[in-house]
């Protein structure tokens, strides 16, 4: 009779071991990911404030130019 060969695995322990590590680093990754995501939108947020406030600068400094202007009044001649 030959003998037979045993195979060699990984235990229980080591798997629980591996997959705590993994849901770790998986965890990070969300949290990593989640935080790049609210920091885009308050971003996003800010540059559609600023964006409104040079719109409205534009205007009113278009008002205050035209604002000595006289347009069709005759009171020159």
């Amino acid at each position: 009779m030959s003998r037979p060969s045993r195979s060699r695995g990984f235990s229980l322990v080591e798997l629980m071991v591996a997959m705590a590590l993994g849901l770790v680093i998986v965890g990070g990754v969300v949290s990593v990911l989640t935080a790049n995501k609210r920091s885009y939108r308050a971003n996003e947020g800010l540059a559609q404030v600023q964006e409104a406030a040079r719109t409205a600068f534009e205007l009113i400094a278009r008002d205050v130019r035209q604002s000595g202007n006289t347009g069709c009044d005759n009171a020159a001649r």
